[in-house]
């Protein structure tokens, strides 16, 4: 099932839903990192939802936020997907992933029949997606656990939509101190694109959280490739690491 829902941006916000074969009262929800989408074909997040669904996990939803949908991704280049997020504020996407959470607690009933006191979420968060999850403190109190992958604090001196909105680096740590679930930290030892020093502050910041970091040798940011090549190693090992800490 897809739902759209309208997006502090350009456009709406696109949600896939699908229902687990069992009655489950878990949520795995996805959330893109910059210029992506979640779900999408040979994807990792598509990858994980299937598998997800397939051990009977959780309900699953994939993420979409609101973005200039008439550019993106049109030819599918990288420029595209820049031009299709040029103007957005952190802040904005901020909010659409809330509105995001507050329709599937709202709709809970209709969309997994569970009510919406009952729903638990597990956040999949990628690369500056984990950034926003970390700053939702008062969605917190829905979210179980946490996946971040190469997700830091604010960047130094960026001029990318969205990354030269973030909030202070204080009130990212602060925010993610408050958090009592659940955490999985991935980090690919080959990522060149968030600072190392960046993700170990993020990760030390979760001081009330029952948490661990994974180091996978080789990975680069977005876990698409070991030591520059071998991509299906890599989205294995993405993939296995967060289905066990899922499952237990």
């Amino acid at each position: 099932m897809q739902i759209f829902l309208k997006g502090k941006y350009k456009s709406f916000i696109k949600l896939d839903v699908f229902k687990a074969k069992k009655k489950i009262n878990k949520v795995y929800l996805n959330v893109h990192g910059l210029y992506a989408m979640s779900g999408d074909r040979g994807s990792k997040s598509k990858y994980l939802g299937n598998r997800i669904l397939e051990k009977n996990i959780a309900n699953v939803v994939q993420f979409s936020s609101s973005r200039d949908w008439n550019i993106f991704p049109s030819d599918g280049t990288y420029s595209k997907q820049q031009e299709s997020f040029k103007g957005k504020t952190f802040q904005q996407e901020a909010q659409d992933l809330k509105d995001a959470i507050d329709l599937i607690l709202d709709q809970s009933k209709l969309l997994f029949g569970i009510e919406k006191e009952k729903l638990r979420f597990y956040i999949v968060a990628n690369s500056i997606g984990g950034t926003v999850t970390t700053t939702l403190k008062d969605k917190f109190k829905y979210i179980d656990k946490i996946v971040l992958t190469g997700s830091g604090t604010k960047p130094s001196d960026s001029t990318k939509p969205i990354l030269s909105t973030c909030p202070t680096e204080k009130e990212i740590l602060d925010s993610a101190a408050s958090f009592k679930g659940e955490l999985l930290f991935l980090q690919g030892s080959k990522d060149d694109v968030v600072p190392i020093e960046a993700q170990d502050k993020l990760f030390a910041s979760f001081k009330n959280a029952k948490k661990q970091k994974i180091v996978v040798t080789g990975a680069n940011h977005s876990f698409s490739k070991i030591n520059g090549k071998d991509k299906r190693l890599a989205q294995k090992l993405y993939v296995d690491f967060i289905l066990k800490f899922l499952s237990k």
